[in-house]
C-alpha cells in the first residue's frame, strides 16, 4: 500500500507548530487516535525530535510497539562526555522504547566541524551498542547534505522536500548511489500549500501560485494532494513525512493517497527566500 511510505511527524503533538496551524498543540486523546489510526493504515513510523516542545514526553504514554520511531537530538555540547550519546538514552527513556529506528542530528553543521569526528564515533558507538539502528542527519541545504556525504557513512537523511522544489535532485541521486535511506519533511512547505490566501509576504511568488492552480485545474484534487502524491511517487523518497493535528486529518491524507499518479507538468524552482521557511518574514 502506497501508505506505508507515510511517517506520522509529531511536532505538533509537542508545540504550535506550522504557518497554517490553527489549533496550536493536539490534545493528547487526539494523539492516541491519531496512532490507532494510523496503526490500521500501515502507517509504521512516527518522526520526533528532542526540541520539539513535549512531544517525546506525550508520545512516551502510549504503546508505541506497533511503530518504528526515530528522533532527532540538538545541537552537542562538546564539554560534556559523550553528551550524543546521553541525549540518545534521554529520548529512549522519554518515549519508552528499546530501540530507536534512528538518531538524526538537528544541528547537522556539527558534523561539518572541527569537532565532527568526535560526534560522528558518538553516533557509531549508540549504533554499535543498539540503541538505535541507524544515524544520520536532518538538513536544510543541498549543499550541506552534499558536504556531509562528502566525509561521512550516514544511513539515512531526512530533508525538506515538496512539489515546488528543484533543488534536490542531484544530491538525492547522489546519497541513492550510497544506499542512503531518504525522508521527506515539509512537503506541503509548513502547511503553506494548504492555504489558499496566503500572508502577503508570499505575494512576490504570485507566478508560481497562479502556475500551480492552472496546473491543479480540472484534476480534480486539491493543491495539497498534488503535492502529497508528488512525494509519495517519487521513487527515490523511502518516507514521507506527515504532521497532522486530527485524526480527520490523517484520514484526508490517507483517502487522498493514490496508488497511481501522474506528476504535473510544473516548473519548480530553487529560490531559497520561498522554500526555506528560516527565511519568511511573517
Amino acid at each position: 500500500m502506497i501508505t506505508s511510505k507515510l511517517a506520522i511527524g509529531s511536532a505538533q503533538f509537542g508545540m504550535d507548530y506550522g504557518i497554517a496551524n490553527q489549533i496550536g498543540r493536539v490534545n493528547p486523546k487526539n494523539v492516541q487516535d491519531i496512532l490507532n489510526y494510523a496503526n490500521t493504515h500501515s502507517i509504521s513510523s512516527i518522526d520526533t525530535a528532542q526540541l520539539y516542545g513535549d512531544s517525546e514526553k506525550v508520545l512516551g504514554n502510549f504503546n508505541l510497539s506497533n511503530f518504528a520511531v526515530g528522533t532527532k537530538i540538538p545541537e552537542i555540547d562538546f564539554s560534556i562526555k559523550n553528551h550524543a550519546v546521553l541525549l540518545i538514552e534521554r529520548s529512549l527513556k522519554i518515549l519508552s522504547v528499546e530501540i530507536l529506528d534512528y538518531v538524526l542530528l538537528h544541528q547537522p553543521n556539527q558534523l561539518l566541524s572541527n569537532k565532527s569526528s568526535l560526534l560522528y564515533s558518538q553516533l557509531e558507538y549508540a549504533k554499535k551498542t543498539k540503541l538505535c539502528s541507524k544515524i544520520g542527519v536532518s538538513v536544510y541545504s543541498p549543499e550541506e547534505l552534499d558536504q556531509i556525504l562528502e566525509r561521512f557513512e550516514i544511513d539515512i537523511v531526512q530533508l525538506p522536500f515538496n512539489i515546488l522544489d528543484g533543488r534536490w535532485f542531484d544530491v538525492i541521486e547522489k546519497a541513492k548511489r550510497f544506499h542512503i535511506e531518504i525522508h521527506a519533511r515539509s512537503i506541503f512547505l509548513q502547511g503553506l500549500l494548504f492555504m489558499r490566501e496566503k500572508p502577503s509576504f508570499f505575494n512576490s511568488w504570485k507566478t508560481v501560485w497562479s502556475a500551480l492552480d492552472k496546473q491543479v485545474l480540472g484534476s480534480h484534487m486539491e493543491v495539497w494532494e498534488h503535492a502529497l502524491n508528488y512525494c509519495l511517487h517519487k521513487l527515490e523518497i523511502d518516507k514521507v513525512i506527515v504532521g497532522v493535528d486530527s485524526i480527520s486529518q490523517l484520514r484526508q491524507i490517507v483517502q487522498a493517497s493514490r496508488e497511481t499518479y501522474f506528476q504535473l507538468d510544473f516548473e519548480q524552482i530553487t529560490d531559497s527566500k520561498l522554500l526555506n521557511p528560516m527565511n519568511w518574514r511573517i
